[in-house]
């Protein structure tokens, strides 16, 4: 019982992202992007740098140790975004980065149950 809850949080998530976006009126959704763009880089710095602690700390092995925290900062950076919108020509919007960022962390969770880790402190 313990695998689906992280699936069911970051689908929970999602759902509420999606209807957030969809059906707010045209005049809030300027708001909501730029708050959608301080939420990424707060994840990106919060998660990202929690996640090089640990990387830090317990070393690389095994991969629980921070490894898909660390790939979910960096699919929820507004500056991937960007690039990949800009340099490479990827139509990515910031709900397909949110959707990666929930998706890999979900997966990281799962790999915790399967793989159970001691505590990093």
């Amino acid at each position: 019982m313990r695998v689906i809850y992280p699936l069911l949080y970051g689908a929970c998530i999602f759902g509420l992202w999606t209807l957030a976006t969809h059906y707010l009126p045209a005049t809030k959704k300027p708001a909501l992007a730029r708050l959608a763009e301080i939420a990424g880089w707060a994840w990106c710095l919060v998660v990202g740098g929690g996640a090089l602690g640990l990387l830090f700390l317990r070393g690389p092995w095994p991969p629980t140790n921070g490894w898909f925290a660390l790939m979910s900062a960096l699919a929820a950076c507004p500056l991937i975004g960007r690039l990949l919108r800009n340099r490479a020509r990827l139509p990515v919007s910031g709900s397909q980065q949110f959707a990666a960022a929930v998706f890999l962390v979900s997966l990281g969770r799962l790999a915790l149950s399967v793989w159970p880790q001691a505590h990093p402190l």
